[in-house]
């Protein structure tokens, strides 16, 4: 079946199924009526509904909720249809609501999940941030959403789960559906064509954030033809790659075509290339080979001079030095392996203020040139020593003190891989520190000597956010306890690491503790 047969096999289907579903629900009943789905919970923006299914999974009363909110949700009953005959039962992914669904041919499987009424559904819908176009039964939500609403749906992103048959369904879709889109998401299977991708990004106009996942079965092959998508990129700011270790050495690895300058710009201004905090990928890290050929980062580099974010897995000293002189206006710098020893013609990161690097060992006990030289405007440091934790990474889990860089520094993490050496020299020095933010990382680390040295050389700390991860110890043996007793001016929050200089869920202390209550927190 080609493109165009696929397409009008879709549009047959979608008459189909709405002639189907037009015997049992009136029109006056259509605008009020809400399509529930696996991902109901995205296309559903009534406070009431976001409420409900915000961490429903750790709350404790959710029979209350239900009970609660229940009267909001209509069951739509079998003698009430006169066709299709309708008889199975399932569960709503989280809320644990029994629904029925609509089969197709009354056979198992279906197009689409059943309809429910829900009063208090709006005719009008906030824009939708980002669609699931994935499956039949997608599709058939989107069909359906388009019907119910009395204004244009506005869509603002989708994720395809291929580059196939979601790609195609995306491609079919009226322009109207696809014009407020700026986010596109694909996982990247075993196909993958470079040229048909440059066509899809084509098709969405106002595209300015593109995320590719690779899996195990996917391959690199034809970034060979990077130049071609990187002229066609467009309006695209943020581009993200989402690889395993293979893939990483792949691109580390291969060489493209040498350009001294490129005779064309992107407007990429966040770059960002995931890499999992995974054991194999901690040590495939150590097998890339830092090449100085020209490679795929290279080129991408070079053609993006409006970055201000770059995240990298692995960064070689050549890298290093196109950043600094092609990018200008970079504010971020990711690394998830050491920086590199410098020299005297290295360029200066003018305008650099968050670094991130897994070990500043080496920095330490070989630079040449200083640290305070070439990175003169950073105030802010994440050292994940997740990365380092290997010999040839690092030798010692001290954070070691550079000299000039600290006393600037306005935002560093603490983990409890960091030696109490380090807090020593703290105490030892005789400048104050000037940190406004410490991020505190560790299950079982007591910090000895923290609060004095926040008392005596930390006169402008006022926030500490701390990391809680529920595998860890029993919650009321965390150090943060006492802190809170023993610094009442600062304030305090826990969160969820997301990544460098980044967190989610984030709560203030006294709303988390109000929340999980010592006596109820176990393993």
């Amino acid at each position: 079946m080609n493109k165009e047969e696929f397409i009008a096999s879709w549009k047959d289907l979608d008459k189909e199924i709405l002639l189907r579903i037009s015997g049992f629900i009136p029109d006056t009943l259509l605008p009020a009526v809400g399509y529930s789905c696996r991902r109901w919970y995205s296309i559903l923006t009534p406070k009431i509904w976001r409420n409900i299914y915000k961490n429903f999974g750790n709350k404790r009363n959710k029979l209350d909720i239900l009970k609660k909110y229940g009267k909001y949700v209509e069951y739509v009953e079998q003698d009430t249809m006169e066709l299709p005959e309708v008889g199975m039962e399932s569960w709503l992914d989280y809320c644990k609501i029994w629904y029925y669904y609509l089969p197709l041919y009354n056979s198992d499987v279906s197009y689409s999940y059943e309809l429910l009424s829900f009063k208090a559904l709006p005719k009008k819908l906030k824009p939708i941030p980002l669609f699931y176009l994935c499956y039949g039964e997608d599709w058939m939500n989107l069909v359906l959403l388009t019907r119910m609403l009395d204004t244009q749906l506005i869509i603002e992103g989708f994720y395809l789960n291929s580059l196939e048959e979601p790609a195609i369904r995306l491609q079919s879709l009226p322009t109207e559906l696809k014009s407020n889109v700026k986010t596109l998401k694909i996982d990247i299977g075993e196909y993958f064509s470079l040229m048909y991708l440059i066509q899809l990004t084509l098709d969405l106009p106002s595209l300015t954030y593109l995320e590719l996942s690779f899996d195990e079965e996917s391959t690199v092959e034809e970034w060979t033809e990077l130049e071609k998508f990187l002229k066609n990129s467009r309006n695209i700011t943020y581009f993200k790659l989402n690889l395993d270790i293979q893939k990483c050495k792949q691109l580390y690895n291969r060489g493209v075509p040498f350009r001294e300058s490129v005779n064309y710009k992107t407007n990429i201004k966040t770059l960002e290339i995931d890499l999992p905090h995974r054991r194999p990928n901690r040590i495939g890290l150590l097998s890339i080979y830092k090449n100085i050929e020209f490679n795929f980062f290279h080129l991408l580099l070079i053609s993006s001079p409006n970055l201000t974010e770059v995240s990298l897995a692995a960064t070689d000293y050549n890298i290093l030095c196109l950043l600094a002189k092609s990018c200008p206006n970079l504010k971020k710098l990711c690394t998830q392996t050491p920086i590199q020893n410098f020299f005297d013609h290295t360029p200066t990161f003018k305008k650099l203020k968050q670094l991130s690097t897994s070990s500043l060992h080496e920095i330490h006990y070989h630079m040449i040139y200083g640290f305070e030289t070439i990175f003169p405007a950073v105030t802010e440091l994440y050292v994940d020593h997740y990365f380092s934790h290997t010999a040839e990474f690092c030798s010692s889990h001290n954070l070691f003190l550079l000299p000039k860089l600290f006393p600037k520094l306005v935002t560093l993490k603490l983990s409890h891989d960091i030696d109490d050496t380090t807090l020593e020299r703290f105490l030892e020095r005789e400048e104050p520190l000037y940190l406004t933010h410490l991020y505190l990382h560790g299950s079982k680390g007591n910090w000895k000597n923290l609060t004095q040295i926040i008392k005596e050389k930390c006169p402008s700390l006022h926030t500490i956010t701390y990391e809680w991860c529920a595998h860890w110890e029993r919650f009321e043996n965390i150090p943060l306890h006492q802190l809170v007793t023993e610094l009442p001016t600062v304030k305090f929050f826990i969160a969820r690491f997301k990544k460098p200089f980044e967190y989610d869920n984030i709560f203030e202390y006294k709303q988390y503790m109000d929340q999980h209550p010592i006596s109820n927190n176990n393993n």
